[in-house]
């Protein structure tokens, strides 16, 4: 008996000559939160004194692609952030450009939003103060996540948070697009269980991850500039 042989593509399978199989691989591309892991990366170095904000998120996210299953192969990473220009300090926005041209030296693609102020009452005293909140992002990912499926620009989709208001868009592709598979990761210290009922599987990403998935120091940039770690980092 022949066995169809089968191309090695994230497209669709077709049969050439006979006589040999081989596997399909499938490709994952990632959306990540950039808040919600920042966040979670400030939590873990709080509780185990261990540094991490250095994190080569492709190479992080490379470690993650055994957890899903065999023959699977990472595609685009899109890196969802904001700079904090409302706190007023430089060096804060200098040490996030910075980590953004690492990432971006390693092929990710970063989305940029804005911090806006909200006007928010004390519910105890009445007094109202302005608080500022990172706006468009949850947007921006939902639609992302429907820009890679259906125009098939993956065959797996991985989401790096644990924010429940993505749950709107991953029902939609699941319409839209049943075929494609959806994963979360939840960044250290975040689960949530609401997403289990939607998505494939979900995944912690634990504290060693982070420590063995730092940049070297210093990062080359594809212009042979070195680009070193920031000193409190």
């Amino acid at each position: 008996m022949q066995h169809p042989q089968w191309l090695i593509t994230t497209g669709h399978p077709w049969v050439t000559d006979p006589g040999v199989f081989y596997y399909m691989t499938k490709k994952i591309s990632f959306i990540v939160d950039g808040f919600n892991l920042y966040h979670s990366v400030k939590e873990l170095e709080s509780l185990t004194g261990d540094k991490a904000h250095w994190l080569d998120l492709r190479s992080f996210l490379n470690s993650t692609i055994p957890d899903i299953g065999p023959d699977i192969v990472i595609g685009d990473i899109w890196y969802f952030t904001a700079f904090a220009t409302h706190l007023g300090n430089s060096d804060i926005i200098q040490r996030h450009k910075t980590y953004l041209q690492c990432l971006e030296a390693t092929n990710v693609h970063s989305q940029i939003g804005n911090f806006k102020p909200k006007e928010i009452r004390c519910i105890f005293c009445g007094k109202t103060f302005i608080r500022h909140e990172e706006k468009e992002t949850d947007v921006a990912i939902g639609v992302k996540l429907q820009e890679l499926c259906i125009n098939n620009e993956c065959d797996i989709a991985g989401l790096v948070t644990g924010d429940t208001d993505l749950i709107a868009a991953i029902k939609s592709v699941r319409r839209l697009c049943p075929t494609k598979e959806i994963y979360m990761f939840f960044p250290f210290g975040r689960k949530n269980k609401e997403f289990a009922q939607y998505v494939n599987g979900t995944f912690k990403l634990k504290a060693n991850r982070y420590i063995s998935n730092q940049f070297p120091d210093p990062v080359t940039l594809g212009d042979g500039t070195q680009v070193y770690k920031p000193a409190i980092w």
